[in-house]
């Protein structure tokens, strides 16, 4: 086999990897906005607003995070003849 195509397949198990373990943060974030999100509150003071916000700018990081693994997965599947 090709020495640049063993590259390229290593790299994209590496990177298909990457997008699973960030996958995986932004589910753990899904779940800490649900958990955060109390519509049943008892008092204004115990909404958890600066949390939230906090979470939801880390969403937002984790998604272009996952566009950017995406296209690159993409990218090296083309490389490779796949798909």
């Amino acid at each position: 086999m090709n020495l640049t195509l063993m590259q390229l397949r290593i790299e994209l198990s590496k990177t298909k990897q990457q997008f699973k373990q960030t996958e995986l943060r932004l589910k753990r974030l899904f779940l800490e906005i649900q958990t955060l999100s109390n519509p049943y509150y008892t008092s204004i003071s115990s909404i958890k607003a600066k949390e939230l916000e906090q979470s939801a700018k880390e969403m937002v990081k984790v998604k272009e995070e996952l566009l950017e693994l995406e296209k690159k997965i993409t990218d090296l599947k083309s490389e490779l003849g796949e798909e």
